[in-house]
């Protein structure tokens, strides 16, 4: 039972979320089976940049996994990948059975790359999101007890190089 009271500041995912993740899975799907695995981490930044909730790393990791995982299930059906795995493996250094763990690496690599990528969009809709915020002295100033001469006098300077 969810004790929870629902309002602005429940954790749910946001429509504009999900439909992202769908987006960003199905773009990372194509971009990846041409080659082009960089995409993940712009679509991710893309995402993250439009969606500016630290929620927003959760959906690209978790698309990333989807589109990678994917994109290797289906592969696997032609029977290459754990062969191709076992042998990376061992040009690794990780032994001749090591392809399941090359699978692994390769998935978790996936997720870095797009939590990478939406960690960076949200970053950078930070930097550029206007101040909320008014600017607060961190010290209350007495304007009194603070003053300027109107005229500072200016102290000679010894020329210390004669030319």
């Amino acid at each position: 039972m969810n004790t929870r009271p629902a309002g602005p500041r429940a954790r749910t995912l946001t429509p504009p979320i999900v439909v992202g993740a769908v987006l960003l899975t199905a773009v990372d799907w194509a971009a990846t089976s041409q080659g082009w695995w960089w995409v993940l981490l712009l679509a991710s930044a893309v995402l993250g940049a439009v969606v500016g909730r630290w929620r927003a790393l959760l959906a690209t990791t978790a698309a990333a996994v989807a589109s990678w995982g994917g994109i290797l299930i289906i592969v696997a059906t032609e029977g290459s990948v754990l062969r191709i795995a076992q042998v990376t493996g061992g040009l690794a250094g990780l032994g001749n059975n090591a392809g399941p763990i090359v699978i692994a690496f390769t998935v978790l690599y996936s997720a870095l790359l797009g939590a990478a990528g939406g960690w960076s969009g949200v970053a950078a809709r930070r930097l550029v999101r206007p101040a909320t915020r008014p600017a607060v002295a961190a010290v209350p100033v007495d304007p009194v007890a603070v003053t300027v001469p109107a005229v500072a006098q200016a102290e000679p300077v010894a020329e210390a190089f004669h030319g």
